[in-house]
């Protein structure tokens, strides 16, 4: 960073990134130039957890590194070279006395040695995939509650099983995925538990107690009558305050590509997509301002309300008209905050870029997004909009319910043993799923498949 208080050429502050011009001539982020990286909003100095952990008896190597082995969940993960005296448990207890928890490795693998590059150098990329199990025997549920718990522990976990003594963050549990779980806990029993609750009580058999004394969950989100007048929500004000601060502009798009490899059905393909727009107000909304501020204006839904716009290319021009496409610059006051493109590289393949505006979707949003979009199954099927069958929440009916919970709970039901809630998916009145997933977050490039092959993401829409 230049010193505006200096001599011209002198440097303030230098920022340890490493970036470069790319032929766009946007500025692309290639990394840092020390070890320090950023884990759910806090700088971390990873030699400092080495040297944490190489003081610890029975270790005579170790490095800590950052994995994303699926999209979104970030996790620390270290690898130990070590000796007879090695304890896992041990290491475990001094590492949570050093540290704070967000520097708190979720893994520990040990090695007989730590893999090398010609040069001498650790070799990342060879560093073995971590798997998070338990690593206690612990008990079995005791209890239809404690059954449901489990199944809850495991799912968020991605992991097969779960017991009852199991701590949520040795198996790579963190903060995000604690709320997550809190929420899936107040759907399937009906109680309200805090984040801080899985801290002090981290295990199914120490949760336990704390829900015999857990009050009933909050009221459920529901649709209600609506204003004339929709405010926007306090997320989306941050983004039409920076709309306006800056104009339209690309930095709040979110991409999702799926390559398409068969014979595709475009109108069917097209239908779907407005499919979504009928079903998800969010993405047929514009915003606007008047005298008491900005508000949503949400648009009536009408068969081709979002064009499909189709770009004839060629494979080794398809990076080039991708990033050109998802640079795209929405002008939130005018159009909805969606956008989608079909780039045809050939009859049998295809890749298909949908550009939503943050201020309509986030990560989160890809799985309800992918799991309620619907089915156009074969060759001149056109998927049609259901009557009612616009999901029950939406972001208009949230904002108008925000602060609107009172203090009372309701009781709550009882459920007969084994009949957990868990695993439902959609929600009431919406279709079932569409096996055109959205991807996970990441460089916005499209996913590959075999020749000859057909990509499990893209059997709904298309046939041969």
């Amino acid at each position: 960073m230049a010193n505006p208080f200096g001599n011209p050429g002198t440097r303030m502050y230098r920022t340890g990134d490493l970036a470069h011009w790319n032929h766009h001539g946007h500025l692309t982020y290639d990394g840092r130039t020390d070890h320090q990286i950023k884990l759910r909003g806090h700088r971390i100095e990873l030699g400092e957890i080495d040297t944490t952990l190489n003081n610890h008896p029975g270790i005579t190597q170790a490095t800590v590194q950052l994995r994303e082995d699926q999209p979104g969940d970030q996790r620390l993960v270290a690898y130990l070279v070590t000796t007879d005296e090695y304890d896992e448990t041990t290491l475990r207890d001094a590492v949570a006395h050093a540290l704070p928890d967000y520097m708190r490795p979720t893994a520990y693998i040990t090695l007989d040695a730590l893999p090398l590059t010609p040069n001498g150098k650790l070799d990342r990329k060879a560093l073995p995939t971590p798997t998070y199990t338990p690593t206690t025997t612990g008990r079995t549920p005791r209890t239809p509650r404690e059954e449901i718990l489990c199944t809850l522990f495991a799912e968020v976990l991605g992991i097969d099983r779960v017991t009852i003594d199991d701590n949520f963050f040795d198996l790579g549990g963190h903060s995000l995925l604690a709320t997550r779980l809190v929420s899936r806990v107040r759907t399937a029993l009906h109680v309200e538990l805090s984040v801080r609750q899985f801290f002090e009580t981290p295990t199914i058999a120490g949760l336990s107690g704390a829900l015999d004394q857990a009050d009933g969950a909050r009221a459920a989100l529901t649709a209600k009558p609506r204003p004339e007048r929709i405010p926007l929500s306090y997320a989306q004000q941050r983004l039409w305050f920076l709309h306006q601060l800056e104009g339209p502009s690309a930095t709040y798009n979110i991409p999702t590509t799926l390559r398409l490899t068969g014979t595709l059905d475009q109108d069917a393909l097209h239908a779907a997509i407005n499919d979504l727009l009928a079903r998800h107000e969010s993405l047929r909304t514009t915003y606007t301002e008047d005298e008491q501020g900005p508000r949503q204006v949400i648009r009536e839904w009408e068969p081709g309300l979002l064009p499909l716009v189709v770009v004839d290319t060629e494979e080794g021009e398809l990076d080039a008209r991708l990033s050109g496409a998802v640079h795209h610059a929405f002008d939130l006051t005018a159009g909805i905050p969606v956008r989608a493109t079909l780039f045809r590289i050939s009859e049998r393949e295809h890749v298909l870029l949908l550009l939503i505006h943050h201020i309509a979707t986030d990560a989160w949003s890809r799985t309800p997004l992918g799991r309620t979009s619907p089915p156009p199954t074969r060759r001149g099927v056109r998927a049609t909009r259901r009557p009612g069958s616009r999901c029950p929440s939406s972001t208009p009916t949230t904002r108008c319910g925000s602060g609107r919970f009172s203090g009372t709970r309701p009781t709550p039901t009882a459920r007969p043993a084994g009949s957990s809630p868990t695993g439902r998916s959609g929600w009431p009145g919406c279709r079932s799923s569409w096996s055109c997933p959205p991807t996970g977050p990441g460089r916005p490039s499209p996913t590959r498949t075999a020749t000859g092959s057909r990509s499990r993401s893209t059997r709904a829409c298309t046939r041969g």
